[in-house]
This record gives structure tokens, C-alpha cells and sequence, in this order.
């Protein structure tokens, strides 16, 4: 995209966001001090080093012992569904607006399981990018990415489909699973046995106990990978969408799901997590709907290894100093070794706008810019 066509999207502040497509300088935030991050990258073990503790110096070494260290992270995941049904969904309601048009869906995640998503088609020729964007913890779940609700900064698959993007928005598991299913009183006395600080039931666990009711050996983590990979089925089976070309993007819980899928889906080519917590200490990732209590079963086990798996891909993470801050470049800073060995620097990026747990205008900028970068 040229300066020329960028200055034509310059509209008012909460209609288009304004791409500045100036590559030459480096993305994003340059590294905090290292007095912020190096205690926490010196506790977490190097990527670069295989069983026998020799260093990995190339990439075919690296591939090898990524293998190893993600079949750890599958196991922990746990197994799903055999099946995976077919991408096809149902319309529920079309709206027209300014500069696309957004389709109401539900589609099939699992046999006899329906997702209810949004998607934004641009108006224009095809075909475009896509990108799955994922929702905050929110009661307005799936209308906040649409941009029906909350605040303008999470609107952003609004605003990715006013720069020219597909985007689905998926509403979360946690909020809607199988609710024609009760759950009774003792099911809920089992699990607060394992989780005492769960005083009483509401939908996220309701739902949770459904899931491990129907797959005892799964993870809610695992069911929101497995869910993201049934969107992008979906959007690849869409003329519209160009199929090679898809990203993901969310914040908080969305931020989370983002940056797992882009860990354990080869298909997703660029990525942006905003304030999902990236360590394993900094947020609730071993709530019964995350990775569930397994933090026996992980000696060793953090999140840059996670970040690895998405090297050489795109990946760019948002802090605001609530979930991530300046400790959160310590993670980068052991996968930069594995992007280094790839040759490929610059697919590695942070940006902490140090304004608590929000997107921001600024950030959301920054964030299609990346998606702009790497799908355009």
C-alpha cells in the first residue's frame, strides 16, 4: 500500500484507522531496560539447547527439538473432537453498513455444537485477507470486535474491515456451550473441590463442566485452539477471502486465544496479542477453563516456548502494563534467538502504550498496520 492510497483512508478519527506503511524504521516499541525483564528471562530455560545440552545453532536442530518441546504442550492441551465437521454456516441476519457488510452466522465447531460469529466482508473486489478476531471477557462478547458495543478501541474488526480485511469474530466457549445441557449442584461441589476460590457457579464454569463432561482428557485451551481452526476452516472455504492470507488478532482473553492459535496453527501468517498475560505467572492461566490446575505436569514449561512455535511467523505483542509490561520482553527476548536463527528479526515486535489493560487507538493503529504489513 503507497503513501498516495493511504492518504485517500484519511477520514474522521472514529471511522477509518490510518495506515502508515513506513517499513524502513524499526516496528513498534524498541526494548525496556533490562532491569525490568532480565531476572524473569534469566528464571525461564533456553530455547536453544537440545536433551543432550548442546547448542541448537541451526535451523533443522531447531525444528527437531521445537518438535519435542510441543508435543509437551499438546499433551497439556489434551485431546478433542476425532471429527471436524464441515465449514458451512448458517445466516442469520444481514446488515448493510457504510463501507462493508456484516453477516450474523452460526457454524458448526463440533458435532452438533454451534458458534455464533460475526463476519465483516468489505465492500470492493475480492479477494481480501482475513483475520479471526477475538473478544475480551465481555458480556457483549462477539458485538465488541463488530463494533456494536464497548469501547472504540476494541472495535477492531470494524476497523480491519474498513482497511480492507475479512473479519469473523467467534463468541468464546466460555460464554455460550451446549447451555440445553444442565448442570447440576454436585458437578459444581466436584470442581470447586479442586478449585476453592470458585464460590459459586456462573457461565464460564457451567460451560466448562460441560466441555470436560463430553472430553474428560481436554482443556478449555485446547477447545478455544480447536475452535479458532474452525474459523479459519471457514474462512478459507469463502471465495472472498484470500486463502493463504490470514492472521489473528485479540485482547485479554482474546489476546490469549490469539496467541495460541497462531502457535498451533501453521495457516495463521501474522498475529497481534494485546494484554493476554503472556507468562504463566502474570494471569489466570490455570483457571479450570485455561490449562486447567496441571501446573505439576509442567517443570520447566513457559510461555516463550509457545512463542517459538510461531517462528518465523509474524507475531507482535501489545502491553499496557495490566496483564503485559516491560516484564513481558523477556519471553521475546528468548524467541528472538529461534526468529535469529530463521533470519527473520523483524517478524518479532512489542509496543506497550503503558495505559493499563486496554487496546488504544494508538495500539489498534499499530495492530492493522501489522496485519497490513504481513497479509497485504
Amino acid at each position: 500500500m503507497n503513501r498516495l492510497f493511504v492518504l485517500l483512508f484519511v477520514l474522521f478519527f472514529n471511522a477509518f484507522i490510518v495506515i502508515n506503511c513506513n517499513f524502513d524504521k524499526p516496528f513498534g516499541s524498541p526494548p525496556p531496560p533490562a532491569s525490568t525483564w532480565i531476572a524473569l528471562s534469566d528464571s525461564i530455560e533456553t530455547l536453544l539447547m537440545d536433551g543432550e545440552m548442546r547448542k541448537i545453532r541451526t535451523v533443522e536442530g531447531w525444528e527437531r527439538q521445537r518438535r519435542v518441546i510441543r508435543q509437551r504442550w499438546e499433551e497439556i492441551l489434551g485431546i478433542g473432537p476425532e471429527i471436524i465437521p464441515s465449514p458451512h454456516a448458517d445466516t442469520l441476519e444481514i446488515v448493510q453498513e457504510a463501507n462493508y457488510t456484516r453477516f450474523r452466522l452460526r457454524f458448526l465447531t463440533e458435532a452438533s455444537s454451534k458458534a455464533e460469529a460475526y463476519l465483516l466482508v468489505p465492500d470492493g473486489r475480492g479477494p481480501f485477507p482475513g483475520v479471526v478476531c477475538f473478544h475480551s471477557t465481555s458480556d457483549n462478547t462477539i458485538d465488541q470486535p463488530a463494533g456494536l458495543a464497548d469501547q472504540e478501541d476494541k472495535h477492531f474488526g470494524k476497523y480491519l474491515a474498513e482497511n480492507g480485511f475479512v473479519a469473523l469474530m467467534p463468541r468464546n466457549f466460555i460464554f455460550d456451550y451446549r447451555t440445553e445441557e444442565p448442570v447440576g449442584d454436585e458437578e459444581i461441589k466436584e470442581i470447586q473441590k479442586e478449585y476453592p476460590e470458585i464460590l459459586k457457579r456462573n457461565r464460564f464454569i457451567e460451560n466448562t463442566i460441560r466441555l470436560l463432561r463430553r472430553y474428560p482428557g481436554w482443556t478449555g485451551l485446547g477447545k478455544m485452539v480447536w475452535d479458532g481452526s474452525r474459523c479459519i476452516d471457514f474462512l478459507q472455504s469463502l471465495s472472498v477471502v484470500q486463502k493463504e492470507k490470514i492472521g489473528v488478532i485479540g485482547h485479554s482473553l482474546g489476546g490469549k486465544e490469539a496467541f495460541f492459535q497462531a502457535a498451533f496453527d501453521s495457516r495463521v501468517k501474522a498475529a497481534v496479542s494485546i494484554e493476554g498475560g503472556i507468562g504463566l505467572t502474570f494471569t489466570n492461566w490455570f483457571d479450570p477453563w485455561y490449562i486447567r490446575n496441571q501446573r505439576s505436569r509442567m517443570p520447566g514449561m513457559e510461555s516463550h516456548q509457545v512463542l517459538s512455535f510461531i517462528a518465523p511467523g509474524p507475531f507482535l505483542l501489545i502491553a499496557g502494563e495490566g496483564s503485559d509490561g516491560d516484564r513481558s520482553y523477556a519471553f521475546l527476548h528468548h524467541a528472538e534467538s529461534v526468529y535469529r536463527l530463521y533470519q527473520e528479526s523483524e517478524h518479532l515486535a512489542w509496543f506497550n502504550h503503558k495505559q493499563g489493560h486496554k487496546v488504544t487507538m494508538e495500539g489498534v493503529k499499530l495492530a492493522v498496520e501489522w496485519l497490513e504489513r504481513f497479509l497485504k
